[in-house]
């Protein structure tokens, strides 16, 4: 259900970024699951895609910059 182990990619313009969803590193120690993107000063929209580990993909397009969204796994 935390998506853990998906691949979310932020495309805006000509720069594009991925990071995964973790869930944990080690004995005892637990990753943020939230993944955060540095857009510098870009405020136009962006696209965001999220790859499931089920196969399943979820892709947004006009998406505004510095927002926090909770992407749900498409059933």
């Amino acid at each position: 259900r935390s998506a853990i182990g998906a691949n979310v990619t932020v495309t805006a313009g000509s720069l594009r970024q991925t990071a995964e969803v973790q869930g944990g590193k080690g004995t005892g120690n637990q990753h943020s699951l939230p993944v955060e993107f540095g857009l510098g000063s870009w405020n136009q929209s962006v696209t965001v895609e999220v790859w499931f580990p089920s196969g399943r993909t979820r892709r947004l397009t006009g998406v505004k910059a510095d927002r926090l969204l909770t992407v749900v796994e498409p059933t």
